[in-house]
């Protein structure tokens, strides 16, 4: 599993990679807020023993890769997809299958809209293709074309946004808590495994406030629903019937406006990669990809 630092679209991307060069490669993105160790280690490994070259990196502003003050540099959705394709020259593949989850379905979304040719297959796992308008709507409580989080997400927002946590230790109870809000009902929480996670994540992010500058990004960002009208991928759409944030119907508008693409409802996942759901993904991915 070697990782590095590559020099990707002018700035410093932490990724790492698993299998074979020589195997078809799949990228994998994350979502808002989150490294690419998010990506199970086990999730990774068992794509790449199915023959598969598997990719996954810290977006800007998360990990060990370049943060931004993003009053002086701001950015889009666009300009994270970019990043995506810069990772993708630096290890030298020319094209891949990509797949992203929650955010990162959104920057793999608009990677397939605006690098088509560097695309294999795209998988668009518990997102939207909604940017600007539901962020928007989320905060202004108006205007929502499609179901925004339930009562519990937005309660825990509101709490951390009137009592940010300053700490290494109040950081660490907030993302157990929010993983613990996230979390659907087909497994029971695993706390001692997040909190071990979330302990990985602190000790390696070179700036832990930078990774709210995503949300302002998604918020800058246009909705992509019409433009994925006109793509002509194979595409696989998954997302969990007990998503909290982003309910079901944003995969099912998803899958509907993308021609063709097939749609996988999870039962009982929340939003959340917990080991009974990162099986049956990676078992879709495989046979998506083949």
């Amino acid at each position: 599993m070697p990782e590095r630092t590559v020099r990707a679209n002018g700035i410093e991307i932490w990724c790492e990679d698993f299998g074979r060069p020589s195997d078809p490669s799949l990228l994998l993105v994350m979502g808002a807020g989150g490294q690419g160790i998010l990506w199970p280690d086990e999730f990774c490994a068992g794509l790449a023993s199915a023959g598969r070259y598997v990719i996954r990196y810290d977006n800007r502003d998360t990990g060990q890769s370049t943060c931004f003050d993003f009053a002086k540099q701001p950015y889009t959705l666009a300009d994270m997809a970019r990043d995506g394709i810069g990772v993708l020259d630096a290890l030298g593949v020319e094209r891949a299958h990509v797949a992203g989850a929650s955010m990162g379905g959104m920057i793999a979304q608009t990677m397939a809209l605006e690098h088509r040719a560097r695309l294999r297959t795209l998988t668009s796992i518990m997102s939207s293709p909604l940017a600007g308008s539901a962020m928007n709507a989320i905060f202004s409580g108006t205007g929502a074309s499609l179901p925004g989080p339930m009562p519990k997400v937005m309660e825990h927002l509101g709490k951390q946004m009137a009592n940010p946590p300053k700490t290494r230790e109040e950081r660490l109870a907030a993302g157990i808590n929010l993983w613990r809000v996230l979390s659907g009902s087909a497994s029971p929480f695993d706390e001692a495994g997040v909190r071990a996670r979330e302990a990985r994540i602190s000790s390696r992010a070179r700036n832990p406030d930078a990774a709210q500058n995503h949300q302002l990004a998604i918020a800058a960002s246009p909705d992509r629903r019409d433009a994925l009208r006109g793509l002509a991928i194979q595409a696989l759409v998954i997302h969990g019937d007990e998503d909290p944030i982003l309910p079901i119907a944003h995969g099912r508008a998803t899958a509907a406006a993308i021609p063709g693409a097939r749609f996988l409802a999870l039962a009982g996942m929340g939003h959340d990669l917990p080991p009974i759901h990162a099986k049956q993904i990676a078992e879709a991915l495989v046979e998506h990809t083949r």
